[in-house]
């Protein structure tokens, strides 16, 4: 167990994955000639297809692709060595197993709060949400697609992706799955590196342990305070949270964090993470463009008349300040609801088989972005969203024709909407930014806002947050 001091922090942005990163220092040492960027595209495109090869669910394309891929990249899906002792005794089997089954009893409202709260809390982390703009820009690449892998890893590891109970070892759809981000984290360390421009020295090394060690914590730690503002009493069995925690201790190392900094209990694991987001929280320009992307993926999945229940969901998780660095709008009627709601809530957690409206506030917003992601594979926009037909049933995520097409009718509506507006608002705000009204505060902050989403719009992808 470390002790999340200033200067271990600082030294911890320092280091890297020497393992992964010595990979694809290898692949470009035998393909010194090939540009930068066609080979970053390239070995991501192989590394995401042998990854799916090696879980047994490449289509053909994806197979071939596989089958080109530079053989350190078959050799590091094929590697049985990756785990540590402590993760493969018959006592961490069992933790592992009870700890996919708290995911598994709290999968809707773990989503929720990965999107709501896990996620812009990454995003406020400013030299890590650099990070993920400038390698979106260097590998042509989509912050949608990333959330959406992200989820994907997520189901894959928690063992709700049709895998075998034994996920995480080798041969599991979790391991192969968590290996693959660790090498395709190398990937983008080395797109960065030779695309120059990185202040190392500022920022800290892009992917470092400080950071992998801080989007451990939001899956686990963000998670857990989360939950606990959705007044759910999910802590009721503290061993099935304790193994929640070593099950994604397990994940870390999987994703190449330094075993030593994985010595961790709810509490330790809460007090520094609480040290990182006081050395790295702020304000940025990137978390802000991040932020409103993630936004308006999660808007345009929700049912009508709900549209701006994300938004109030994220300020009651992370609360207003961070939710101002990273622009968030406020949603007035939601946001007076859920404070309502937090009044009465602690009331109804012990009404047997009650649910309380924050619990189905959360439910509501996990349930949209999964389906979204679900029948945006099933319609062939995006690389296939791994979820079994029992599993998505059991994730309220029907798979039903009809249902899927009232969805996508609903998304495309919304899509129209939401772009003329954001267009309109866009010209409009331009138009006066250089006023002398522009200089009133309350106005600057809308037209800010309004530029911010007109930006976000145009730089979509077409398969991301651009396809309904």
């Amino acid at each position: 167990m470390i002790e999340p001091t200033r200067p271990v922090l600082k030294a911890l942005r320092t280091k890297r994955d020497p393992i992964a990163d010595a990979v694809v220092a290898r692949i470009r040492a035998a393909d010194p000639s090939t540009p930068d960027r066609e080979l970053i595209s390239t070995l991501m495109r192989q590394a995401r297809a042998q990854r799916a090869a090696s879980m047994s669910t490449a289509g053909p394309a994806q197979a071939a692709v596989a089958a080109n891929a530079p053989q350190e990249v078959i050799d590091w899906f094929a590697d049985t060595n990756a785990l540590p002792d402590w993760a493969t005794t018959p006592e961490a089997t069992a933790r592992i197993a009870n700890g996919q089954k708290f995911f598994a009893n709290w999968s809707m409202p773990i989503a929720a709060t990965l999107f709501c709260g896990s996620l812009p809390a990454a995003y406020a982390a400013a030299n890590g949400a650099m990070v993920l703009k400038v390698s979106s820009d260097l590998a042509k690449g989509n912050v949608n697609r990333r959330v959406a892998e992200t989820g994907q890893m997520l189901l894959d590891v928690m063992n709700l992706a049709a895998g075998p109970v034994t996920a995480l070892q080798p041969g599991g759809q979790g391991y192969a799955s968590a290996r693959g981000v660790r090498l395709l984290h190398a990937i983008i360390r080395f797109s960065i590196d030779h695309a120059g421009g990185w202040d190392a020295a500022e920022l800290g090394e892009p992917i470092n342990q400080e950071d992998l060690l801080g989007t451990l914590f939001t899956f686990t730690s963000v998670v857990f305070i989360g939950m606990e503002r959705l007044g759910l009493p999910f802590d009721e069995d503290p061993q099935a949270v304790e193994d929640y925690l070593f099950t994604w201790r397990v994940i870390g190392h999987l994703l190449g964090i330094d075993p030593e900094l994985l010595d961790l209990d709810r509490a330790s694991a809460e007090a520094t993470m609480r040290a990182i987001e006081a050395d790295q929280h702020q304000a940025s320009t990137a978390g802000a463009e991040l932020m409103a992307a993630l936004l308006h993926e999660m808007e345009l999945s929700m049912p009508w008349g709900m549209r701006t229940m994300p938004r109030a969901l994220v300020r009651h998780l992370l609360g207003d300040e961070i939710a101002g660095w990273l622009q968030v709008p406020p949603a007035f009627v939601w946001q007076a609801t859920f404070d309502q709601a937090t009044k009465i809530d602690h009331l109804l957690t012990h009404v047997p088989f009650g649910s309380t409206a924050l619990q189905m506030a959360s439910e509501m917003v996990g349930k949209s972005m999964i389906r979204l992601y679900l029948d945006r594979s099933l319609r062939g926009d995006q690389p296939p969203f791994r979820v079994d037909v029992p599993d998505a049933t059991g994730l309220a995520a029907p798979v039903a024709a009809a249902g899927r097409l009232a969805r996508h009718t609903r998304r495309v509506c919304r899509r129209t909407i939401a772009t003329t507006k954001s267009s309109v608002a866009g010209i409009a705000a331009n138009q006066v930014q250089d006023t002398p009204v522009a200089t009133f505060g309350p106005l600057r902050s809308v037209i800010e806002r309004a530029q911010l989403d007109a930006s976000v719009w145009a730089k979509q992808h077409p398969w991301g947050a651009t396809s309904p």
